[in-house]
């Protein structure tokens, strides 16, 4: 019965990464700038818990680490949020350019052991 609701718990955290992804994506896409700020908000790269389904920059707070994230657990279960950095790189050939790496986990906790899903990918301004 365990291993049963373990397996729906971690599609569920998969799909919570993905949601976000995917507007992380189109957030992107519309505005590179404000996801550049969102990425240097706070020194060392920031941190955004997103803890309910509306996702969205109201619905975010913004947290120095993920241990402050998520008082009230998404679904009463999962703790959603996403690192941002941002860098800048040269590739031979181009302009300076930035780039944000983006890394989502989603936890959650069950029968006493602490589980986690993680997405990570990088953001330049030119991705298609």
């Amino acid at each position: 019965m365990h291993q049963n609701s373990l397996q729906i718990n971690k599609v569920r955290a998969v799909h919570y990464n993905d949601q976000l992804l995917e507007w992380l994506r189109s957030e992107k896409d519309r505005d590179w700038n404000t996801v550049t700020e969102k990425a240097t908000s706070l020194p060392g790269g920031s941190v955004y818990c997103f803890c309910t389904e509306d996702v969205s920059w109201a619905t975010a707070s913004i947290k120095a680490d993920k241990s402050d994230c998520c008082p009230t657990p998404l679904s009463l279960l999962f703790k959603r949020y996403v690192a941002l950095s941002s860098s800048v790189f040269a590739p031979s050939g181009f302009s300076p350019s930035s780039q944000i790496e983006v890394t989502i986990d989603t936890d959650w906790q069950e029968a006493g052991n602490s589980y986690s899903t993680k997405l990570h990918t990088i953001f330049t301004p030119w991705e298609e």
